[in-house]
């Protein structure tokens, strides 16, 4: 099966929410855009990048892929692996 970015003509996987350039008349997918050619998707990418280095002065790769510029459904300290006993103090 191809990627869904690729089905999508979406290489960023960019969700809803703004109204892009070259966006597909239909959007059939529930979360993600669906743009009317490959190249379109990869302007829309490529503003965004543009968009965390001016506006955000994320610089390198690693600070706009790092864990703090992504949210996250469960918070990052419920993933560590600890005994309770050294998150919650008992008497």
């Amino acid at each position: 099966m191809t990627a869904r970015g690729i089905r999508n003509n979406n290489p960023g996987n960019l969700r809803h929410g703004s109204n892009w350039d070259g966006l597909a008349p239909t959007q059939t997918d529930p979360a993600f855009c669906q743009f009317t050619t490959m190249a379109k998707g990869c302007r829309a990418l490529l503003k965004t990048l543009r968009t965390y280095v001016e506006r955000h002065h994320l610089n390198t790769i690693r600070a706009i892929v790092s864990p703090m510029s992504w949210a996250t459904a469960v918070p990052s300290w419920r993933w560590r692996r600890r005994p309770r006993s050294a998150l919650w103090k008992t008497s």
